[in-house]
């Protein structure tokens, strides 16, 4: 999935979202996840925030609804 997929999910499913952009990168931040796309809008790979809290299967829950065709 490239950014512009990425981006067009997020908005259908009204899931709101924060873009950050680092140089040529942008980072998508839902909630306690990010996701990170290189400046050809291919994935370069995905984060939580917090750690200490367990959030690895919302994250993955979170990500394979992202993913999953329309």
């Amino acid at each position: 999935m490239n950014y512009e997929q990425f981006i067009t999910k997020l908005e259908k499913n009204k899931i709101e979202y924060t873009l950050l952009r680092f140089h040529s990168a942008t980072s998508v931040e839902v909630g306690h996840f990010g996701y990170r796309f290189d400046e050809d809008g291919k994935s370069t790979g995905g984060w939580i925030r917090n750690c200490g809290d367990d959030w690895r299967t919302e994250w993955q829950k979170w990500l394979a609804s992202l993913t999953e065709p329309s």
